[in-house]
């Protein structure tokens, strides 16, 4: 059973470019690295009282809120923080995704471009940490 596009020629040819550039330019290997580098940039985030955890592998990188940090305390359910710190994220020009589940019920991810900068990553880390600062307080 195929769907509209399915196998279309013009489908195909994006994919298949998309694939070629991916390997021509190494950004897989690269996104490697360059996560590396921002989840370095983004540990020093550990040291807000709000924030548990930053962890990732490649660059998607989650950061855990919390409400009290030295007992890992949740948020309420109905607190929305995670929300509440893309809202205030975006507002500065910077998206992030808001996470969580039933053990981490507030928490950002970040999953940048491969094409991501040294100075965009930086802009992202800067404005993260204020926009926690600005929700969670200090």
């Amino acid at each position: 059973m195929f769907f509209t596009y399915s196998a279309h020629s013009a489908s195909c040819a994006a994919g298949i470019a998309a694939l070629t550039i991916l390997e021509e330019e190494n950004l897989v290997e690269a996104s490697a690295t360059k996560g590396e580098d921002f989840l370095r940039r983004l540990r020093p985030l550990e040291s807000h009282p709000h924030v548990r955890e930053v962890r990732g592998l490649g660059l998607m990188i989650g950061i855990e809120l919390v409400r009290d940090k030295a007992d890992g305390e949740p948020y309420g359910p109905t607190d929305g923080m995670a929300n509440q710190v893309v809202a205030e994220a975006l507002r500065r020009g910077v998206w992030v995704y808001p996470a969580g589940d039933g053990s981490v019920p507030d928490a950002l991810l970040i999953g940048p471009p491969f094409t991501i900068t040294e100075a965009e990553m930086d802009t992202v880390v800067a404005v993260v940490g204020e926009a926690i600062s600005a929700v969670c307080g200090d």
